[in-house]
This record gives structure tokens, sequence and C-alpha cells, in this order.
């Protein structure tokens, strides 16, 4: 990986990185598919939210995008509602 040079290069890798991971500012799910998640949960969790969505006709509205680690594994599985980035941690199916 190159360094960056500058603040502008470093601005240009962001709105680059930002466009890759969110396209436009709609409501998205995040959620954290990293080991700690997928040993606690993250797979039914996953098809919980699916069914919901689905069941609430918004399935096609929403998309649910599986990441790497979010950070808090300990806590997990754990999700970011996007645009606002608001993180849930210690997620369950009931």
């Amino acid at each position: 990986m190159n360094r960056i040079a500058d603040r502008a290069a470093l601005k240009h890798l962001r709105e680059d990185l930002k466009h890759d991971y969110m396209v436009d500012d709609s409501l998205s799910i995040r959620l954290c598919a990293g080991g700690g998640c997928l040993a606690s949960g993250e797979p039914e969790l996953k098809k919980a939210f699916e069914k919901a969505l689905l069941e609430a006709g918004l399935f096609n509205s929403i998309p649910i995008k599986e990441t790497g680690c979010l950070g808090p594994c300990s806590r997990g599985p754990v999700m970011t509602v996007d645009p606002a980035g608001i993180s849930y941690e210690g997620l369950s199916v009931q």
C-alpha cells in the first residue's frame, strides 16, 4: 500500500472508500460477520432480520451487508445502521 502524501490524498481516499461502502444515504444494515460475531449467533440473527424485513415488505429496500469485524468482538453480534452510523452490540434473536 502506498503512503498517503497529504491531506488532499487522504480526503480523496476517504471519499473513494465511502463510495465503495455506501453508495448513497439510503438506509442499510451492516452486520458483523467476523469470527467472534459468527460464534455469537450472527447467522441466526441475519436470518431473523431477513424474515422481519420480508414480513414488513422492506426486504428489497433495506440491504443487509455482512462485513468483517466491526470492533467489539466480545460484545457480538454487532450491527451498524447507516447512514446514521448507529451501532448495536450484544444482539440476539429474542
